[in-house]
């Protein structure tokens, strides 16, 4: 586990990025940080979260709160079978033809959690199943919430230590709190090619 904060000031000749009058101002921001590893068992998780809060000398804008978050994690339930989770949380703009103003941000959230599981086809195959949940949410009302359903299926053969391919189907379900219904179907043929650098050494 690890902490961190600071305390800076910037200042800003267009604070609203307008194309004519501009307007001068200076922002000072309080953050504090945070970051944590868990040691590796048969639950492993890892966590960046940044929280920050902002004032503006000239009232430009309102006093604002900043938050970042990166979580993922997992847990061995059985051999091969494990579940996942993960959150990610920004401060987007709302609409992206504005400019990123503090106006114009909104704190967007995306959950996704669900079992995957692998198993060994021989020595140079490989079957994964996974099927997720996953929430999206907004903090402003003119954003569009949203709930997905994914399911994926792979198969990979290793050709060589450094070629290998496969395939994968995946299907996706989105439903919008508008009503709307999205599905997507896709198919997918994969390589992976790493390449392997040697090294020529002269002994004196």
């Amino acid at each position: 586990l690890s902490l961190s904060g600071g305390l800076n000031s910037r200042f800003s000749d267009n604070v609203t990025l307008a194309p004519s009058n501009e307007t001068s101002d200076v922002e000072t921001r309080a953050d504090l940080s945070l970051a944590h590893k868990t040691d590796p068992g048969k639950c492993e998780a890892l966590t960046a979260a940044n929280i920050g809060y902002g004032v503006w000398l000239d009232d430009t804008y309102d006093p604002e709160n900043y938050a970042s978050l990166d979580f993922s994690g997992d847990c061995e339930l059985a051999r091969g079978l494990s579940w996942e989770v993960s959150d990610y949380l920004r401060d987007v703009t709302q609409n992206a033809r504005a400019s990123d103003t503090p106006d114009n941000r909104t704190r967007k959230n995306v959950f996704t959690t669900g079992p995957v599981y692998s198993l060994m086809l021989g020595q140079l195959d490989q079957l994964t199943v996974s099927a997720k949940y996953g929430n999206t949410e907004f903090s402003e009302p003119g954003n569009t919430d949203s709930e997905r359903y994914i399911g994926r299926a792979g198969w990979n053969h290793t050709f060589s230590p450094s070629l290998s391919g496969g395939l994968q189907v995946s299907t996706n379900r989105a439903d919008l709190d508008t009503g709307v219904e999205i599905d997507t179907d896709t198919a997918s043929v994969l390589f992976s090619k790493r390449s392997e650098e040697r090294r020529v050494g002269k002994e004196c």
